[in-house]
């Protein structure tokens, strides 16, 4: 199985991943220094420092260019984004997204947004509208990384999944690509037709590796309050439908990226004269 190097990826191989933005005249641009992620830097080399450079106007404007596909605009993201001992695509897919809402929360101060999911139970809509300082990232939980388990007749570690895990995913692959690509001290091609083939304990040992590198933004809990029918004594009567539902951010990209919100101008304070 031949795998393609992604566009994101092969834009950010001809400098390794430390351009700062679109412009390199951008001496006058202060990197932000990040302190904590939700990785808690577990796995990374040691003394790992990473900063972001804040969004430009060059950035903001290319960004919300019809012309602008979501592969260009996660290259522009990693680019801004600094590692003193990794290549950025070498970072972890939710620290990634982590640094994305900081440089949006820092260019736009607080944004608000809207997520909706079906109820389990009544199948009507459930909406829960959000601040992006509302998010709340899950840490991750394991003490150290890599984690090692025997599996199929040898010693594998796992890891987390990369940004560049993520953009070389092949929805063909399923699940158990992801499940693949989890796997650090095996080629991908060859873990995959291990992972293909696990029967057993082995894929107990996968499912728990898979829950243990789990983690991300917190999912929004709500109370569906959609009305429904229910049969009573008395014959048919409505209330209010009480299902709890969980509401996750499932594509992370769309939060990180700006929706044209310098547009909006209703804050901005102006003396003339």
């Amino acid at each position: 199985m031949e795998e393609k190097e992604s566009l994101a990826l092969s834009t950010l191989k001809y400098k390794e991943g430390n351009a700062s933005t679109l412009n390199e005249n951008t001496e006058y641009v202060t990197d932000v220094v990040i302190k904590e992620l939700p990785s808690g830097f577990k796995g990374y080399p040691e003394n790992t420092k990473i900063s972001y450079v804040p969004m430009t106007f060059e950035e903001i404007e290319a960004l919300n260019s019809s012309e602008m596909d979501p592969e260009r605009a996660i290259a522009m993201l990693l680019k801004a984004i600094h590692c003193t001992t990794l290549p950025s695509y070498d970072l972890y897919y939710w620290d990634v997204m982590y640094v994305g809402i900081q440089r949006k929360l820092l260019a736009f101060g607080d944004t608000n947004g809207t997520l909706y999911k079906r109820c389990p139970k009544c199948g009507n809509l459930v909406s829960k509208s959000f601040s992006y300082t509302d998010l709340e990232f899950k840490e991750l939980e394991v003490p150290a990384l890599p984690m090692r388990m025997e599996l199929f007749g040898r010693k594998v570690e796992f890891g987390l999944l990369t940004i560049k895990d993520i953009l070389e995913i092949d929805p063909n692959d399923g699940e158990l690509g992801v499940y693949a690509r989890l796997i650090r001290n095996i080629p991908f091609e060859e873990a995959f037709e291990l992972v293909k083939k696990a029967t057993g304990s082995d894929i107990k040992k996968l499912r728990f590796a898979d829950k243990q590198l789990n983690y991300g933004i917190k999912p929004f809990f709500v109370n569906c309050e959609n009305p429904i029918t229910v049969e009573s004594p008395n014959g048919k009567k409505t209330e209010t439908c009480g299902q709890r539902v969980a509401l996750e951010v499932r594509s992370p990209f769309e939060i990180v990226f700006p929706e044209d919100e310098l547009s909006q101008f209703d804050e901005i304070e102006v003396q003339y004269g």
